[in-house]
């Protein structure tokens, strides 16, 4: 089984640019992303975040400046067979995905939206090449404000007892990331519950190593298919780390793993398992 994941930084070409990604996060977000990113704005209790009113500057930037080429000539030359992206933006980008994933022979694709602008929502996909019996939304605490989690989706498998569940999980919030981990963990168990296994897909905002050593997920009896750096692509490649990653059962082959610069301020990340 192949699975690709890649945050498309909100479908922006060229978000390996600081300057490209920082302009496309100040429209997404306004002026208050920037003391967010700087001091870690909410957690120091400095700035309120809420994303509750619409904005017709964000929406016209969007639409002018998204394109998903990039993304689509990822898929096509990956050829996965299972497919989670984060940062996309349902408006625009649902549409054009549903067409030609389905073109490509994504028969299945689960959305799972943020809580994130009424206008411009950003959101987790998830698409499958192998048959599926159901998707769903998977119950991870989300807040409506920056770093809140942007979306979460899920798709069981029909064939075989294996679950895929995609995520975008907080950046700097750790009580409330560590909230989102019993979430997840909570859906992991459900799961085994109805005799399926896991697969836990996504921009996780932390790396590999602190993730699967914080309780509880860490007894989840899940590995980490790479623990190359992904994240964020413009800067020192000492200040990168693994934020993006493939999770799945320890009793599974890792048979390949790599990552993939397509113009994002993420790498994408490719994995083989069996």
């Amino acid at each position: 089984m192949k699975i690709l994941t890649a945050n498309i930084a909100l479908g922006v070409p060229n978000a390996r640019s600081v300057w490209v990604s920082l302009r496309s996060l100040v429209a997404f977000h306004t002026w208050k992303i920037v003391p967010f990113l700087l001091l870690g704005g909410h957690s120091l209790g400095l700035f309120n975040y809420m994303s509750v009113a619409t904005s017709k500057k964000r929406s016209e930037f969007f639409s002018k400046n998204t394109r998903l080429d990039n993304t689509l000539a990822l898929i096509e030359g990956c050829e996965p067979d299972i497919v989670v992206l984060n940062e996309v933006l349902v408006q625009l980008h649902r549409p054009i995905l549903d067409r030609e994933l389905l073109k490509m022979g994504f028969a299945h694709i689960a959305w799972g939206p943020s809580l994130h602008y009424p206008d411009m929502t950003v959101a987790t996909m998830v698409a499958s090449k192998l048959p599926c019996a159901e998707s769903f939304i998977p119950q991870i605490s989300h807040l409506p404000e920056i770093s809140g989690g942007a979306g979460a989706a899920g798709l069981r498998l029909r064939n075989v007892p294996l679950t895929l569940v995609g995520c975008h999980l907080t950046a700097g919030l750790r009580d409330f990331s560590r909230r989102q981990m019993q979430d997840l963990s909570n859906v992991i168990e459900s799961e085994k519950e109805k005799g399926r296994q896991t697969i836990c897909v996504g921009d996780f905002n932390e790396t590999a190593d602190t993730l699967l050593s914080r309780a509880p997920f860490k007894t989840e009896g899940l590995t980490s298919v790479s623990r190359e750096p992904t994240c964020p692509l413009g800067l020192p490649s000492f200040m990168r780390k693994d934020l993006d990653h493939v999770f799945a059962p320890l009793s599974w082959t890792v048979k390949d793993a790599r990552t993939i610069d397509f113009g994002s301020d993420h790498l994408a990340l490719l994995a083989e398992v069996a």
